[in-house]
């Protein structure tokens, strides 16, 4: 199920109000909005991740991706070896 953008800025709000609250895991499919919902949550205070750490801003994205370029490689990684990668499914299945 997936949240919209709205009802995702009210979850951050309450996970912002909830000082036990320790991290923030933003996921989703490529192209579904992941970015905004990433970026949105740094412009209200969350912090993702340490700046270096992230994936540098690029042609197609200038204002940045928000994601942590280690896990993004895994996730390629995994992808590879499954036989597929972000914008390709495994041609076998």
């Amino acid at each position: 199920m997936a949240i919209a953008p709205a009802a995702a800025l009210l979850t951050a709000n309450r996970v912002l109000s909830n000082p036990t609250t320790r991290s923030v895991c933003v996921t989703g499919m490529h192209r579904s909005g992941t970015s905004f919902i990433a970026g949105a949550l740094t412009h209200l205070g969350v912090a993702l991740g340490a700046p270096e750490r992230m994936l540098r801003p690029g042609p197609d994205n200038p204002k940045g991706y928000f994601e942590i370029q280690a896990i993004t490689q895994l996730d390629d990684e995994v992808l590879a070896h499954l036989g597929g990668s972000w914008d390709r499914r495994d041609q076998a299945a």
